[in-house]
């Protein structure tokens, strides 16, 4: 979930899906919580777990320090997939057709699937429009190592957890060269700003 922590230092965590939202909103409940330390962690909606940063700054001016995980587009969109073949007919017993979706249809023709989780982006919306250059990017390939940055703003060393693992194979099995590609494309200003190779 987006969230803002209001203590010694203002934090706002820009949560893009599918990049380790729900172990780094775990870790800000804990050491907001345990011990009692003056912090105060606040969703930006009950309704809606994913806001960009144009979008809170229409809310709020003043954000703090401003962070964001940003994943490998290839792994980001096989993470995309199952989120929406194995979470989303179970959320919602109408779409139990997506179960037998496989990834080369639904990476070729992206947008036309339900995109209930990301509104009001679209699937193949880059992560790149989620953030700006005030947000300081982590990579969720090395988020162990980066997550420290954020351990140090807050002052807190407690190991982040792992949450919400999908049991599936590396990225690649799922691309051939025409989908791997197709990624390409589609996530390019992600690709290029970030400097990600398949």
């Amino acid at each position: 979930m987006t969230f803002q922590v209001n203590g010694k230092q203002k934090v706002t965590f820009i949560h893009i899906p599918k990049t380790a939202g729900t172990s780094i909103t775990e870790w800000f409940r804990l050491i907001c919580t345990y011990p009692p330390n003056g912090y105060e962690m606040t969703k930006f909606c009950e309704t809606r777990e994913h806001w960009g940063i144009n979008e809170l700054r229409k809310t709020q001016s003043d954000l703090g320090w401003t962070f964001a995980v940003v994943r490998n587009p290839w792994d980001y969109a096989v993470s995309l997939y199952h989120h929406l073949v194995q979470k989303m007919p179970i959320a919602y017993p109408k779409l139990q057709w997506l179960e037998d979706v496989t990834f080369d249809d639904w990476i070729s023709d992206i947008d036309n699937y339900p995109k209930t989780f990301v509104e009001p982006y679209k699937l193949s919306s880059p992560q790149v429009s989620w953030i700006d250059e005030t947000v300081y990017v982590l990579r969720y390939e090395y988020l162990e190592r980066d997550f420290k940055v954020v351990q140090n703003v807050m002052g807190h060393h407690l190991p982040l957890p792992v949450r919400n693992v999908s049991s599936r194979t590396a990225y690649k099995d799922y691309y051939n060269d025409t989908t791997r590609k197709l990624v390409a494309k589609i996530f390019e200003e992600d690709i290029e700003r970030f400097k990600c190779v398949f």
